[in-house]
């Protein structure tokens, strides 16, 4: 998702500016190395059954996440700068786990 944004809205800003370039390619190289590491491991079915269950569950402790980060928004409890990084973090765990099984 995070990668999808910046290229989508920031690309044009990717190689001027030098920071969001490393973030892109930090975001990058987590992707890659991730993958590798999971295309590595041998699994049989029920390992497999596993390794999907868990993602199922990650995935919907994440939305249940986003739900409250929206809640605290809407109460005001945190800045919306402090709510826009927890949102960014819970858009890289997703994606780390969406960008490996589709």
């Amino acid at each position: 998702m995070a990668l999808k944004i910046l290229q989508e809205k920031y690309s044009e800003i990717i190689n001027d500016n030098e920071l969001v370039g490393f973030y892109k390619s930090h975001l990058e190289e987590t992707i890659t190395n991730t993958t590798q590491r999971l295309e590595s491991l041998e699994c049989s079915e029920t390992e497999q059954y596993e390794i999907e269950l868990y993602h199922k569950v990650l995935l919907d402790i994440f939305a249940q996440q986003r739900k409250e980060l929206f809640a605290l928004r809407k109460e005001k409890y945190f800045s919306d700068e402090e709510i826009r990084k927890a949102e960014l973090q819970l858009d890289l765990n997703e994606f780390r786990i969406i960008g490996i099984t589709h």
